[in-house]
Order: C-alpha cells, then sequence, then structure tokens
C-alpha cells in the first residue's frame, strides 16, 4: 500500500514509499542504521553501542523505554507512517477496528499512539471517533495462528 510515494525506499513488490518498505521489522532496521548513519542522534543514542545483528524493533523499543531521544523519535515517525496505512484501508474497507499484529506490534504504544494520532488526523470528523487501533492479542504469533485457522477451510 503506498504511503509516502517520494520515499526512495524500494519496497519487495518494486514500488517506493509502500507501507512495507516504511512500517515493517527489516524497514525499522533500515531506518535505525541510516539514521545512526546520519548522526540524527548527535552521536548520543544508546543504539550505537549495539552489535549491527541486534539493531531492530526490539532494541528501538528498549531504547525508547529509556528514555532515548532518537528512538522516540524514530517511533514518531514509524507509527505515523502506519496511521496513514491505516487512515487509507479505513477509508477503503471501514472496518470497526484495526488490529496491528506481528513483531513490530510488541513496541506496543510506542507504535500505536503516533498511528492512533495520524489516523485521528486523517478521518473526517464523525468517523475518527469511532476508529480503534489496538495490537493484536496473540502478538507476534497473531499472522501464524491466523493463517493456521484457515486450513480447515482450505482443505
Amino acid at each position: 500500500m503506498p504511503v509516502q510515494p517520494e520515499s526512495p525506499w524500494p519496497c519487495s513488490c518494486g514500488a517506493t514509499g509502500c507501507l512495507e518498505s516504511l512500517a515493517s521489522g527489516p524497514a525499522i532496521r533500515r531506518r535505525i542504521r541510516e539514521a545512526l548513519a546520519a548522526g540524527r542522534d548527535g552521536g548520543s543514542s544508546s543504539l550505537r553501542a549495539l552489535p549491527q545483528g541486534e539493531v531492530g524493533a526490539r532494541a528501538l523499543a528498549e531504547a525508547a523505554r529509556q528514555g532515548d531521544a532518537l528512538s522516540l523519535q524514530l517511533w514518531d515517525e514509524i507509527g505515523a507512517d502506519l496511521g496513514l496505512g491505516i487512515a487509507t484501508y479505513y477509508n477503503l474497507m471501514g472496518p470497526e477496528a484495526v488490529i496491528v499484529g506481528g513483531g513490530v506490534s510488541l513496541a506496543g504504544d510506542l507504535l500505536l499512539e503516533p498511528a492512533r494520532r495520524t489516523v485521528r488526523e486523517r478521518l473526517m470528523p464523525g468517523i475518527r471517533e469511532h476508529v480503534e487501533v489496538m495490537a493484536a492479542g496473540l502478538g507476534d504469533e497473531s499472522g501464524a495462528i491466523g493463517a493456521a485457522a484457515l486450513v480447515p477451510a482450505l482443505v
């Protein structure tokens, strides 16, 4: 789903600026590395001390919970991008709720609060008050469990 067409970040679909290229686990890892390389933290982020293999959404969430300014800023940006995708989806499909699952959802409100804020900004009055954006109750396992639940219907 295109969210930021002007983004330079490629998606696996071949386009740029898709939600996957902005808010997925690999996208978050890339965003962290690029922010550190650009010195957006002024050299002070606790993420700098991590081995490259540990840089990712989980480390970003831990650093943000410890007050790391760059981490908080990145979650705000990532959540806003997710919120744009959710608002677009909501405008097209009108679901009662949007449930965010997968490993990135384990960041909880670090991700979901900026997403909710963006959704409220992007939807029409009268609609925005009724949209729920929440983390999946099954967290990182929700996709696998949902896929398994479909198997009997396919057989």
